[in-house]
């Protein structure tokens, strides 16, 4: 029983711990990707609709 919740600590603390420093880059690479396909898209769409003077 003690080396269960032991056990389940030790995993919870291991849980705990793991998304802090993955989660900042990872958050950050799918912002930036999202971003520029965003910017991508934008700039298609003013292509098309400004016509090739924009």
């Amino acid at each position: 029983m003690d080396l269960e919740t032991n056990e389940r600590r030790q995993r919870l603390k291991r849980t705990s711990k793991w998304p802090k420093w993955l989660r900042a880059p990872f958050l950050l690479k799918w912002a930036l990707r999202i971003g520029v396909l965003a910017y991508r898209i934008w700039r298609f769409w003013n292509a098309l609709s400004g016509g090739p003077g924009d």
